[in-house]
């Protein structure tokens, strides 16, 4: 099951308004998918990777954190110096693609943090 959290984190001067999803569970009570940080090397070892990669720096923007949940979906989080946005990526059988929502590459606004509520998360 999915929640969203309303923040103001889509400019670096904290405005702008997003919806940031997050990932929960049920196992003897509610848990939530909560995301390791792992760097972009790490995340270089999944084809399909070096295209999010290059897609994003030809976009203007620069990878500022990437956290990777046990339900498969990789979130990386970028900046332009104005902007914060994050990709929203899937992982299966060692191939990562963006989430497509509409037709080419897609971007949301906002910080996608680890979790968002730390004491069920587990990572």
């Amino acid at each position: 099951m999915c929640m969203t959290d309303s923040q103001y984190d889509a400019n670096v001067d904290g405005t702008g308004h997003t919806w940031n999803v997050y990932y929960f569970y049920w196992d003897d009570g509610l848990k939530e998918y909560g995301g390791t940080l792992i760097t972009a090397e790490e995340f270089l070892q999944y084809q399909g990777s070096e295209e999010i990669l290059s897609q994003i720096a030809a976009d203007g923007y620069e990878v500022t954190t990437i956290y990777q949940r046990k339900n498969g979906i990789i979130n990386i989080n970028c900046c332009d110096g104005v902007s914060n946005k994050n990709v929203r990526t899937v992982y299966r059988d060692g191939y990562v693609e963006a989430s497509p929502v509409t037709e080419g590459y897609y971007y949301e606004d906002g910080i996608i943090k680890p979790a968002l509520n730390m004491e069920i998360a587990t990572f």
